[in-house]
């Protein structure tokens, strides 16, 4: 039986949108959900502009706090090419607004062998 992925794109160029869902269909350890309730994992994919931060935070808060959360490629991570955003601009707020991230995937776009391996891991290593 598969690990399902809930794909939540936070905005950006798509890229890594496509790519995740490209690898996650290749993959026959993984599929793709279209809902949180029937995910064991949430992948963020997108700049997460300070616009959207708060829906984005609720959204994660209300849907998928029991869910492990692995951020996907560079804009997700530093909000880059666009200078803000992504989850490295929510380090430093108080606690009530963190966001547990349990796994990381760097690039533009990202390898698609990491993409698997750290969704595996996060759903392994969830308490």
């Amino acid at each position: 039986m598969p690990i399902y992925v809930f794909h939540l794109d936070a905005g950006g160029c798509g890229g890594c949108g496509a790519e995740l869902q490209a690898t996650v269909a290749a993959a026959p350890e993984l599929a793709l959900t279209q809902t949180p309730a029937e995910a064991q994992v949430v992948a963020l994919t997108g700049a997460a502009m300070p616009a959207i931060q708060g829906a984005l935070r609720r959204t994660l808060k209300t849907y998928c706090a029991h869910l492990p959360l692995v951020v996907v490629g560079r804009c997700a991570l530093h909000g880059t090419p666009f200078g803000q955003g992504g989850i490295g601009q929510w380090a430093g707020e108080d606690q009530e607004q963190q966001i547990m991230v349990n796994g990381r995937v760097d690039g533009c776009p990202p390898v698609p062998k990491v993409i698997v391996d750290v969704l595996l891991r996060a759903v392994q290593e969830r308490p």
